[in-house]
């Protein structure tokens, strides 16, 4: 694996990783066009995984931005959408909502992930 990015969702963080050489499956994209892949379809497909993982959570889209993600190899990099969610806090309808993020690779697919146990290092 050759980049990763990390959120927390809830409680728990996610790792979600860039395999190396997947980029057959990855829609190509020249800064010259518009991306294969609209941000209203990487936002469903993050808002798709943000409910899955934690159903009902309220989350709103807050922002998406394209980001590059870069590899040794040419054919390694990855342009991706980073989604943001507000998502409250489900217990204490008084704190301060959480701030997530998630990736979605422009052929739509949210990538592999890790839960990240914080406790082992």
């Amino acid at each position: 694996m050759n980049f990763a990015t990390h959120s927390w969702l809830g409680e728990r963080k996610f790792k979600f990783l860039f395999p190396s050489g997947a980029t057959a499956h990855i829609p190509q994209w020249g800064s010259g066009e518009f991306p294969p892949l609209s941000p209203r379809a990487a936002a469903r497909s993050a808002l798709a995984f943000l409910n899955s993982v934690l159903p009902n959570s309220g989350g709103w889209l807050r922002s998406y931005t394209l980001g590059q993600a870069w590899g040794p190899r040419s054919e390694d990099c990855y342009w991706y959408y980073s989604i943001e969610f507000q998502v409250p806090d489900p217990e204490d309808g008084a704190a301060d909502d959480s701030l997530v993020q998630i990736p979605v690779l422009l052929n739509g697919v949210v990538p592999p992930h890790l839960v990240v146990d914080e406790n082992r290092g």
